[in-house]
């Protein structure tokens, strides 16, 4: 295990022993695992990669657990920034008089909460946490649908805080949703999409995240979801829905997206829709063709909207569900045929 320059900037200062200590962040619990020590994380998949590692207890949260803590470790190399200020004002309410917070984040993040901070090896070192804790800014939009105008809470740290993203609102103008269809909102953000789905729609709504801030405020926005933590499909074991839509993450190896449209046309029921919105349209419309057999391509607005359908298995179709032979493929099984005839 390669262990990132951060989570090492931070390991120096272990261990404190006999000291209460938390670790937020560091590369699959690092810090904690050393300290025998509790870990915090908003990210839903670093949590479990703790816990595969034997870190106890977890908390998946962007709010730390209740506590005193003479230490705290704060690991800033993949929180979204405002996710790693909000965990450095927390900690200065979680340490004990005389703690310290040892920390990869920003100085300008933990100046209005702590008098002294000094450098040291790459690392921040924060002590004599000032008085008062900061809340999260709560920011608030509406989303309107048709007649319908929803309002939405945010915050800083999640997908497009500020308001509706202009991607997710064409995909909204297109899906078409029946009462009481099971929908499934992936990588739901704040819930906007989970919003509409049930309240306008009628929908059986199930929204996922990786993110434990996104999916706090999907429960605050659409109580009446059904909302699991999960990286994908990875938590959703055999569970089929009638619609799928998500706006991913964009990554330049289409890792994520890869996993989207091959976990969504197992987890389909037969008949069921996929709804997609993208940017750099070419390879999700070849990977959706490829997938689903076909893809409805809509561009508005700069971006593109890919829907495709989960096609019932024909009668007699031979392999697993869904699988289908490609033109190469059954053109290399016509000729092997013809080169065993007389």
């Amino acid at each position: 295990m390669t262990i990132p320059r951060s989570t090492r900037a931070l390991l120096q200062f272990c261990p404190v022993p006999g000291q209460a200590a938390l670790d937020i962040a560091s590369y699959q619990g690092a810090v904690a695992r050393a300290l025998g020590c509790g870990y915090a994380h908003d990210h839903w998949a670093a949590c479990e990669l703790a816990r595969t590692a034997g870190v106890s207890p977890v908390s998946h949260t962007d709010q730390l657990p209740a506590g005193s803590y003479a230490a705290v470790f704060l690991d800033a190399r993949e929180l979204d920034p405002a996710l790693a200020a909000g965990f450095a004002a927390q900690a200065a309410g979680v340490l004990q008089p005389g703690g310290t917070l040892y920390t990869t984040a920003r100085r300008e993040d933990l100046a209005p909460w702590f008098d002294e901070i000094e450098e040291q090896n790459e690392a921040l070192v924060a002590r004599r946490p000032l008085a008062g804790q900061a809340e999260p800014e709560v920011l608030h939009y509406s989303v309107t649908v048709g007649k319908d105008t929803l309002p939405v809470r945010s915050e800083p740290g999640v997908f497009s805080p500020r308001g509706l993203d202009p991607g997710t609102r064409e995909m909204l103008n297109l899906i078409e949703a029946q009462p009481g269809q099971r929908f499934l909102d992936l990588g739901c953000g704040v819930g906007v999409v989970s919003l509409v789905a049930a309240r306008v729609w009628g929908c059986e709504v199930t929204a996922v995240d990786v993110s434990a801030r996104a999916l706090r405020l999907t429960r605050l926005n659409v109580p009446e979801a059904e909302v699991i933590p999960s990286d994908g499909f990875r938590a959703l074991a055999s569970r089929q829905f009638d619609l799928i839509a998500s706006n991913p993450p964009y990554h330049t190896d289409f890792a994520i997206a890869k996993g989207f449209i091959e976990g969504a046309h197992q987890h389909l029921s037969p008949g069921g829709w996929l709804y997609l919105v993208v940017k750099r349209a070419d390879w999700y419309v070849q990977k959706v063709r490829a997938v689903f057999g076909g893809c409805r391509v809509v561009e508005r607005d700069g971006y593109t909207i890919l829907s495709a359908q989960r096609r019932a298995a024909r009668p007699g179709a031979a392999g697993p569900a869904g699988a289908r032979t490609t033109k190469k493929h059954a053109k290399r099984i016509a000729a092997s045929k013809r080169k065993g005839q007389p």
